[in-house]
């Protein structure tokens, strides 16, 4: 399983229960997830920051509330409160530092596009402080690398 963090939040429990229910007994369920980086730098800060800012402007557009990026610790205890005992952990860096020149060509494009979807003033103003404080961090600090989350679950 990856990109749990992108699942609706809302879903998490039917989501892992239907994990728990085709994973066979003694079975393993393995999962790759971005996660909180410990004691970032800011060009890591702002792997998170682009995830908030566009799990944001989904909500605010679609109503769409992700369940985002959470600690490695928080992730494995969501997934063991589904009936999986963690076997085997791992935090790990993937992708290289990339400049913020790089980063800000490529990034932002569906982010700044639901922005101009968001109609209300004071979630509007937030979004927009947000994506001016990523472009400020990716010009001075670059961005990555990206800390993820390896873990393989035994079904209890």
């Amino acid at each position: 399983m990856l990109t749990l963090h992108e699942v609706e939040e809302r879903s998490i429990p039917s989501f892992l229960s239907e994990a728990y229910r085709v994973v066979a007994d003694n079975g393993v369920l393995i999962l790759i997830d971005k996660v909180l980086p410990r004691n970032p730098s800011p060009s890591e800060e702002l792997v998170v920051l682009t995830e908030v800012a566009y799990h944001n402007a989904a909500y605010y557009v679609y109503s769409y509330r992700a369940w985002g990026v959470h600690s490695e610790e928080e992730l494995v205890e969501v997934v063991r409160s589904f009936g999986f005992e963690p076997v085997l952990t791992k935090r790990v860096k993937i992708a290289e530092w990339i400049s913020g020149e790089v980063f800000l060509r490529e990034w932002g494009h569906k982010t700044r596009a639901l922005l101009k979807e968001v109609f209300e003033e004071k979630a509007r103003k937030e979004l927009e402080e947000l994506v001016d404080r990523i472009v400020r961090t990716a010009q001075k600090y670059g961005y990555g690398p990206v800390t993820m989350f390896v873990g393989v679950f035994r079904k209890a």
